[in-house]
């Protein structure tokens, strides 16, 4: 999803130390964060206790846009050193509500992450390499 979508909202720039929390799953969404610099990891923890990596956001990635309308469903960490914009969830609901064309932009680029994890699932299912290289290249 562009930022340029945000522009008529205000946001409050937050600044993440490698390690910090940016927020917990289960955790009631007031922020969707824009970032503007570092990586911050995405993760569950499985029942034993080791993460599970469900994307590494960077610069211009979106974070917590799958949880508008629920609890967090996953942690954020700081992978490095990371700033972030951050948006009111409440502003952003208001948007999708009363914006026709915020909220076709919103749902054009919901589709367009969800044909992106579908590849990626569909490339990690490949028994080899090889064949995984060659179907990202003709992608």
């Amino acid at each position: 999803m562009s930022a340029k979508l945000f522009t008529s909202l205000r946001g409050v720039e937050r600044v993440f130390a490698p390690g910090a929390a940016v927020f917990h799953r289960g955790d009631v969404v007031e922020r969707l964060h824009i970032i503007r610099s570092g990586t911050i990891r995405l993760l569950r923890h499985r029942l034993d206790g080791h993460p599970v990596v469900l994307q590494r956001a960077c610069r211009g990635d979106i974070l917590a846009e799958a949880s508008v309308f629920s609890e967090y469903h996953c942690d954020a960490v700081a992978l490095t050193e990371s700033v972030t914009e951050a948006f009111a969830v409440a502003d952003i609901r208001r948007l999708l509500e009363a914006d026709i064309g915020f909220c076709r932009a919103w749902a054009a680029s919901m589709s367009h992450q969800l044909q992106a994890a579908r590849r990626r699932a569909e490339l990690m299912s490949l028994r080899t390499v090889r064949t995984a290289r060659l179907l990202a290249r003709l992608e």
